[in-house]
């Protein structure tokens, strides 16, 4: 049996500014699709944004009021089993 050497294609040299020009495309591309993609979507409109502000808002002072509301019931609930 003969013994066959296995050749393996010889690799491509590149050069340094082939290696900066192809980092500098890696580095590019994900940017370039995210600008096409913000091109893509549909923005709100003023007043749109405005209704929206207005929910969140609200949402965040109904749930500052319950959780108000929770530390106050706990808080009392630890002063009655533990009295100072």
């Amino acid at each position: 049996m003969s013994e066959e050497k296995k050749t393996t294609p010889d690799k491509k040299k590149t050069s340094f500014g082939e290696k900066l020009k192809n980092l500098w495309t890696k580095i590019k591309t994900p940017f370039v699709r995210m600008a096409q993609e913000l091109k893509n979507v549909t923005w709100p409109t003023v007043d749109q944004l405005k209704t929206y502000c207005v929910i969140v808002l609200v949402f965040i002072a109904f749930m500052a009021i319950v959780i108000g509301f929770f530390d106050l019931g706990a808080s009392t609930l630890v002063r009655a089993v533990r009295p100072s």
